[in-house]
């Protein structure tokens, strides 16, 4: 058995030539020039960049501080700053000093690019659209926004969608009547309506992010700031309904059309407000079969030991959807090339074969977690794999699951010479079928004989539920009925009965009482 790998890991050490192999796998396109930046004057809120076509928002401070302690059911915690401020006279200086330190540098094109896209209607888009009018209606700005808009422009049918707004939390509380506060802390309420929800969420810029997940702070801003502290430019994409346009302030389109994974601004930057990030970065090169930017990758290849910082949770639910995602085989490789897959798996020494395993992974059109898990971890001893999966949270049916599947494909290769009640009994067990695919897909890699997994895949189709399960034909009752005295020697005699039902040997009570005599007499 290998040597326990002692955790939190090292830093990635792959030697030039792996880390080019690996690269050749994983084509980026060179770091384009950097975008026009229009800077915002902080003192001055008219020079605030603003979307023409929109309306100016009614009742709403785009400069208003929301802090974890704010009420919002109590409008008098909102104060507007006044546009011309002496920082070191005023409290209203200090605040917007405040703001300015927070507030990330600008990243916004000059000019927002505007594709008109007709998203093909679906009852879940007709009512978010509704929630949308309603807020129109009242005098506000509103968009649909964030990963849906991708989707849409992908023609990929999204399955929910957000809404940005510049009406305060309560403001949407009351023109929506069902709604749940599930984030008001940070400006958002959810929507209930006709069946559906929806997360609707003041504009805002976030402050400081001191445990590596959530802002200390945030301030209520405009549309374009709002946008400006999303993570990833494809996901800064805005969708006015009205017009039936996607409205772009980050270059996300024209990543889109490149097929390019690339941060809003400064890559540190994004990564250091929340690591987590680094691998949501993988998780959509690997969905999308898009590329990491330059400049994106060499930041997560030199922050990767920080991902430690993260929450074991919250890097399992990434890491499942790496793995259940279309390509597990290319976000396998990216982790790799990051130094992510170093950082999170140690005692992982040959990537090429875990690779060509999650090559393997992707025939599968239903594909169990389990399976996945034991597919990643297979060449790992028993205490790294099961290390793994306690360090990062999995579920107990997750770990029970994978570790099972692991121990017991050894016993695949001679599943045909073991005795009827053997192979019945590991038919019989919950995983059989993910075993059956595991011991497949090894086999296949390894170029080894296939005609015993075949054996146990007609028996697995074939036997029934009483052929794998019999109904005892006699318990412990029967047996001191009977005249035998109760003790240790009650469990051999029940487990041998089933040995003997497994076989095929008993099937009536006449044949099991005789069965007893003659291997269990009684003690005289």
């Amino acid at each position: 058995m290998a040597q326990k790998t002692s955790y939190p890991p090292p830093r990635c050490t792959r030697t030039k030539n792996e880390t080019r192999s690996l690269r050749e796998e994983t084509p980026r396109p060179p770091s384009r020039p950097a975008r026009e930046k229009r800077q915002v004057d902080q003192d001055d809120d008219d020079d605030q960049p603003t979307l023409p076509s929109s309306p100016p928002p009614q009742g709403h401070n785009r400069r208003q501080k929301v802090d974890h302690s704010l009420d919002f059911q109590e409008e008098k915690n909102y104060h507007k700053p006044s546009n011309k401020t002496n920082v070191s006279e005023s409290k209203e200086g200090a605040f917007s000093a405040r703001l300015e330190k927070c507030m990330r540098t600008p990243v916004i094109l000059e000019e927002p690019i505007r594709r008109h896209y007709q998203a093909p209607e679906s009852d879940l888009l007709v009512v978010a659209k509704e929630v949308v009018q309603r807020l129109l209606d009242a005098g506000h700005e509103a968009y649909l926004v964030g990963g849906s808009i991708r989707d849409m422009v992908l023609e990929d049918t999204p399955k929910d969608y957000d809404i940005a707004t510049s009406a305060l939390p309560k403001q949407v509380q009351k023109l929506f009547k069902k709604n749940v506060p599930v984030g008001i802390q940070f400006g958002t309420v959810m929507v209930l309506r006709k069946g559906y929800s929806y997360e609707v969420t003041t504009f805002r810029a976030d402050g400081r992010y001191v445990d590596g997940r959530r802002p200390t702070e945030v301030i209520f801003a405009t549309v374009v700031e709002d946008v400006e502290r999303r993570d990833f430019t494809i996901n800064g994409l805005l969708y006015n309904a009205e017009t039936e346009e996607v409205i772009d302030y980050v270059g996300g389109l024209e990543d889109l059309d490149a097929k390019i994974i690339r941060t809003i601004g400064d890559p540190f930057e994004r990564f250091g407000e929340d690591r987590l990030r680094m691998l949501r970065a993988v998780r959509f090169a690997s969905r999308l079969s898009f590329a990491l930017e330059d400049d994106t990758m060499k930041a997560i290849q030199q922050m990767a030991p920080r991902i430690h910082e993260v929450s074991g949770e919250r890097i399992q639910q990434e890491l499942m959807k790496i793995l259940q995602g279309a390509n597990p085989r290319r976000g396998v490789a990216l982790l790799a090339e990051t130094g992510l897959l170093k950082e999170l798996i140690p005692a992982m020494e040959d990537v090429q074969t875990c690779l060509h395993r999650m090559e393997r992974l992707e025939h599968h059109t239903e594909r169990d977690e389990t399976l996945s898990l034991a597919m990643l971890l297979f060449d790992l001893s028993r205490d790294d794999a099961e290390d793994f999966l306690q360090r990062y949270r999995f579920s107990n049916d997750h770990t029970k699951g994978t570790l099972t599947l692991l121990e017991q494909h050894p016993q695949l290769a001679t599943f045909s010479e073991k005795s009827i009640a053997e192979q019945k009994k590991l038919v019989r067990q919950p995983y059989a079928h993910n075993l059956l695919l595991l011991g497949i897909d090894i086999a296949t890699l390894q170029e080894t004989p296939l005609e015993s997994l075949h054996d146990m895949q007609r028996k697995l189709t074939n036997w029934t539920k009483d052929d794998l399960r019999p109904t005892p034909l006699f318990n412990g009752n029967d047996l001191k009925t009977w005249g035998y005295q109760p003790g240790p020697h009650f469990k051999e005699i029940i487990f041998a009965l089933e040995v003997a039902q497994l076989e095929g040997h008993l099937t009536e009570l006449i044949q099991a009482k005789q069965w007893l005599q003659e291997h269990f007499p009684k003690e005289v």
